[in-house]
C-alpha cells in the first residue's frame, strides 16, 4: 500500500508542476473530479473483492454507495461479473483467494484492470489513465527489484569462487597448479567443479566456468607483483 500511495502522489505532483506552465486552463467538471478522487482512493488499496468492489469499479461505481444505480448499469456489472466468474475459473483472471467462497475472492487492482483491458471493458478515462501509470511504474520497480536480487546471487556466487580458490590452495595446493608446477586457475575452478553442491549448496552457481576462471586469473595478476617469485 505504501508503494501505491507514492505512486498516486507521485503522479498527482506531476500534475501540480505542470499546470504551472500553461497559460489557458479549463476545468473539469465535478463529476470528473469524483471520478478522480474515486479512482484515487480505491487505487491506494492492495486488493479489491472481485464482485463488490472490483467489477463495480470498472464502471465508476462507489462500492461504498452503490444504492442508486441505473437498471442498464446493473445488467452491465452482472454481466460482467459472471464474465469474471468463468475466467477465474479458467485460469484467466488471478485471483488471490479461490479457496475461499466466490463472495469473498480477491483481486490485486493491476491484475483486473489488466483482464478489463483485454476483455475490452469500456473503463472510465480516468481509471485507465491512473491504473497504466501505476502498472508502469509497478513494473520499473519490479525490473530494478530483479536486477538488485540478480546482482546479490552474482555478488555470493564471486565470494564463493574466491573463498573456494583459497581453500583449495591452501588445503590441496597440488590440485591448483599445471604441469609446470605454476598456479593455474582453470585447474582451481575445474578442482571447484568436482565439488560443486559443497561449495555451492546454499546457492545456485549463476557464473559459467569461463567467469570463474576469469575472475580468479584477475586476482593471481593482481598479487603477482607482491610475489613474482612465488607464483
Amino acid at each position: 500500500m505504501k508503494i501505491l500511495n507514492k505512486i498516486i502522489s507521485k503522479m498527482n505532483t506531476g500534475k501540480k508542476n505542470q499546470s504551472k506552465t500553461i497559460t489557458v486552463s479549463t476545468k473539469l467538471d465535478s463529476n470528473n473530479n469524483n471520478r478522480k478522487k474515486l479512482f484515487e482512493h480505491w487505487c491506494k488499496k492492495e486488493k479489491w473483492l472481485l464482485f463488490n468492489e472490483g467489477i463495480p469499479l470498472l464502471y465508476a461505481v462507489d462500492p461504498e454507495k452503490k444504492n442508486k444505480i441505473p437498471d442498464e448499469l446493473v445488467t452491465k456489472i452482472e454481466k460482467l461479473a459472471s464474465h469474471a466468474k468463468e475466467c477465474v475459473k479458467n485460469n484467466l483472471l488471478p485471483v488471490i483467494n479461490t479457496d475461499q467462497s466466490e463472495k469473498k475472492w480477491e483481486v490485486k487492482p493491476i491484475n483486473l484492470f489488466s483482464w478489463a483491458t483485454v476483455s475490452r471493458v469500456a473503463m472510465p478515462d480516468e481509471f485507465v489513465s491512473l491504473m497504466s501509470f501505476i502498472s508502469l511504474t509497478v513494473k520499473q520497480i519490479n525490473n530494478s527489484d530483479s536486477n538488485e536480487n540478480t546482482n546479490s546471487i552474482n555478488h555470493v556466487n564471486r565470494e564463493i569462487t574466491l573463498g573456494a580458490a583459497i581453500s583449495i590452495l591452501v588445503n590441496a595446493p597440488n590440485s591448483s597448479r599445471n604441469a609446470n608446477e605454476h598456479i593455474d586457475s582453470i585447474s582451481i575452478v575445474q578442482e571447484i567443479l568436482k565439488n560443486e553442491k559443497h561449495w555451492f549448496k546454499d546457492t545456485e552457481r549463476k557464473l559459467s566456468e569461463a567467469e570463474m576462471v576469469q575472475l580468479i586469473n584477475e586476482y593471481l595478476k593482481f598479487s603477482k607483483p607482491l610475489y613474482l617469485n612465488k607464483i
